[in-house]
């Protein structure tokens, strides 16, 4: 039989045995959404990737949350919460803080980097960190720093809006923004 063990940074692991696999097939068979077929070992991916660019569109992605959209990854991380540390550790998909090919402001990038932070725990970029400047460098040391965080609660406050209220070391902050044009509405992400 394999064994289910918490590490030392708070990630619940399976052993990759067995007992893991059927447990998983068990819990998660009858869901067919596609995110759960991403699995891997330890990590799953909870969502759709983020795209070069914060627009949503509605004619595809009011039907299917997993078509490539920031806001779907976006949602995607905030409502997929609870699954992290239960079967696997939540895996958004990239946050990215460079310039070059990519159509978001920087505030919107680094709004995504924080969300990651907060609601991710295996966390991946593509970009070369040697082309970042001193702001990039900043946010991307403050996603990686390993603070302890808890979501106290993420809810939507209108059609566009989204509240989050989590603790980070700690300190309470709120952040509220709007999911479909990555605008903060309240709080702060520095």
């Amino acid at each position: 039989m394999g064994t289910v063990s918490r590490t030392n940074a708070g990630i619940w692991t399976f052993s990759r045995s067995k007992f893991a696999l059927d447990w998983i097939a068990q819990n998660f068979a009858e869901n067919k959404d596609a995110v759960y077929q991403k699995m891997v070992g330890e990590d799953c991916r909870i969502g759709a990737d983020q795209a070069l660019t914060w627009e949503k569109n509605n004619y595809f992605t009011t039907y299917n949350n997993e078509i490539v959209s920031t806001p779907n990854a976006v949602t995607n991380s905030i409502f997929r919460r609870h699954l992290d540390g239960r079967a696997f550790c939540n895996d958004p998909d990239v946050f990215l803080l460079r310039d070059s090919n990519i159509k978001t402001t920087f505030e919107q990038r680094k709004l995504l980097a924080k969300l990651n932070k907060i609601f991710g725990n295996l966390l991946f970029m593509s970009d070369n960190i040697g082309d970042y400047n001193e702001e990039q460098l900043k946010v991307f040391k403050d996603t990686l720093d390993g603070a302890k965080k808890q979501v106290i609660s993420a809810e939507y406050k209108t059609a566009d809006l989204i509240e989050i209220k989590y603790l980070e070391n700690e300190t309470e902050h709120q952040l509220t923004f709007n999911i479909n044009t990555g605008a903060i509405a309240d709080g702060s992400i520095d």
